[in-house]
């Protein structure tokens, strides 16, 4: 799949059903809570003037990936929703 805008508006649908599933699954819902909790530990890290610079410099890229893994789920139906509102205001035009 080369984008969104491949998709036939039904593939496109289906897929939004599906990503929105996952968002409300308790897989999603734990797996937010433990990216969540590998968070909190790295910020925790970060106030501490005892941890090695070099541990810190991992544990800042720990934190970015958490972030990006968080917001994934979002964007992506997020991405979805637009791609199905232009079709349809595409529709209506002609």
């Amino acid at each position: 799949m080369s984008g969104l805008k491949d998709l036939t508006t039904a593939d496109l649908s289906h897929l939004r059903v599906r990503a929105a599933q996952f968002k409300d699954d308790q897989l999603w819902t734990v797996l937010k809570a433990y990216i969540g909790r590998d968070r909190e530990y790295i910020v925790k890290q970060f106030a501490d003037p005892d941890v090695p610079a070099e541990k810190l410099k991992y544990s800042q890229g720990v934190l970015a990936q958490a972030d990006r893994d968080i917001l994934l789920v979002e964007r992506f139906l997020d991405a979805i929703g637009k791609e199905l509102q232009r079709r349809q205001h595409q529709a209506e035009r002609t």
